[in-house]
């Protein structure tokens, strides 16, 4: 994901799916978004941090490599819908 992308301080919205995102920059906890898809990135960790997304009511994940663990601990601390497999 660029780091322009946190300039856009109005942004809700962001589908990134099957990008090959590998991580996201520390500039994006700064962002008010709503929906994130990250589905199909196959990402092999995702940061923790994921949870400072307060106005986050939707977080897609499926499609990625994330374990047992990574996956409790995001669906108990996000406020809003995770979708996720475990594939």
């Amino acid at each position: 994901i660029p780091e322009e992308v946190c300039s856009l301080k109005s942004l809700k919205s962001l589908i990134l799916t099957e990008n090959n995102i590998k991580s996201i920059p520390e500039c994006f906890y700064d962002l008010d978004i709503q929906v994130l898809s990250l589905m199909g990135n196959h990402m092999d960790s995702i940061p923790k941090r994921i949870v400072e997304l307060k106005s986050l009511n939707y977080l897609g994940i499926i499609g990625n490599k994330f374990t047992e663990k990574e996956l409790k601990f995001i669906q108990e601390n996000v406020n809003g819908k995770v979708v996720y497999s475990l594939d």
